[in-house]
């Protein structure tokens, strides 16, 4: 009572509550990604949070109740915590590493904390991301990641991204291509196949690439064919829709 709604001391207190409930939540398992978004909505959090999980020293994101990987990691305690060891063991002896669908930063900042020395490079097309890519990756003073506003698509071209929200957070996905479903906006990017992204932006050709695009993982893969032969490269995709065109260029 008589505390203005969005004024630190109310934020403060309401964070006070949410830390509590997911406390609780991750000590009982109460918690699922289905379930993320109702229950920030009931207790909402704003503000840093931390990531111990993984190689390294742990790290913080920003999120204004609206970061779903942040989300997932106040109320289960990690995210995606297979992949999550997966991508670092490959990231341990890479020099280049290539993160395309980037979101906040999370995969980026773990390739940090296991290959201190490599060259990161962060993709992030939607522009609400993209700005909270950069606040984390400033956060964290992780000075070997570039963060660049681009799509990688399986053609050099400026098109429309149609962008899919969960109520307040922040988009995980988006789609070049109208596949029936209602999108939340649209919004215009360059996009750019992945041998023409290495040519203007790598520094040399990476060890490893990670590839979170949802449905256009399959044409991403298409725009690698002049990349060498003799290219040592690592692949992590995570797995989303369309998986027949990618299946198909995987195996060409």
């Amino acid at each position: 009572n008589n505390v203005a709604r969005h004024s630190t001391r109310a934020i403060t207190a309401v964070n006070r509550c949410s830390s509590e409930a997911q406390a609780f939540s991750r000590a009982r398992d109460e918690a699922s990604l289905d379930r993320l978004v109702q229950m920030s909505r009931s207790l909402p959090y704003r503000g840093f949070v931390d990531v111990s999980s993984g190689a390294g020293s742990g790290f913080v994101m920003f999120s204004n109740n609206d970061d779903l990987v942040a989300l997932s990691i106040g109320w289960t305690g990690d995210y995606l915590p297979a992949s999550m060891r997966l991508w670092q063991a490959l990231a341990t002896d890479a020099t280049m590493i290539l993160d395309i669908g980037a979101y906040t930063g999370y995969f980026g900042l773990l390739a940090t904390r296991a290959a201190p020395g490599a060259d990161i490079v962060c993709v992030e097309p939607h522009a609400s991301n993209f700005a909270r890519l950069k606040l984390n990756l400033a956060l964290n003073d992780a000075r070997n990641v570039r963060a660049l506003r681009t799509a990688v698509a399986g053609a050099d071209a400026e098109m429309n991204l149609r962008v899919f929200a969960r109520g307040d957070c922040l988009p995980l996905d988006a789609a070049l291509l109208d596949d029936g479903r209602l999108a939340a906006r649209s919004e215009t990017v360059v996009t750019m196949r992945i041998d023409r992204f290495l040519g203007e932006h790598g520094n040399a050709m990476p060890d490893l690439v990670r590839i979170d695009t949802g449905g256009m993982a399959g044409e991403i893969v298409t725009g690698m064919t002049q990349t060498p032969d003799g290219a040592t490269r690592d692949l992590l995709i995570a797995r989303g829709r369309n998986c027949e065109k990618l299946d198909d260029e995987l195996r060409r």
